[in-house]
């Protein structure tokens, strides 16, 4: 956990981080903050591959009137990013409903690898001990 304060000419944000890392590949961060512009709530998974020399970032920033989600994947130094905008500013306060949609559309991604992943070793294992046991 960490706590941080930034403070520009004119204006200030103060804010929080919070980090899991259930696995030595995957983390996630919770990053709540308040400014001049409202408060905002910063949500990002991390996932390594290939040793950790590629890493694939999807963040979810949830604020008052905007809803963005950035994609990014880094590889040898290189990074590209995707930014892409659910709920401009313009279109107003986001409703509670399309909030849940949204979360859970952020969140769907890595609990759909986690699954199919374990899903893949379940079988594989299930195939092994019944040719084990059709040897014996």
């Amino acid at each position: 956990a960490r706590a941080f304060l930034n403070l520009y000419p004119g204006a200030g944000e103060l804010g929080a981080q919070l980090k899991y890392k259930p696995t030595r590949d995957f983390a996630i961060k919770i990053a709540p903050s308040i400014s001049h512009r409202g408060w905002a709530l910063q949500a990002t998974c991390t996932k390594a591959v290939d040793a950790g020399l590629t890493k694939l970032h999807w963040a979810l920033r949830v604020r008052r009137v905007g809803v963005q989600v950035r994609f990014t994947l880094c590889r040898s130094g290189l990074r590209f990013a995707i930014p892409l905008e659910l709920w401009p500013e313009s279109a107003g306060p986001l409703p509670a409903g399309e909030l849940a949609l949204l979360v859970a559309f952020w969140v769907a991604p890595p609990f759909v690898l986690r699954l199919l992943f374990l899903l893949g070793r379940s079988l594989r294992e299930v195939l092994m001990s019944s040719g084990a046991a059709a040897r014996l």
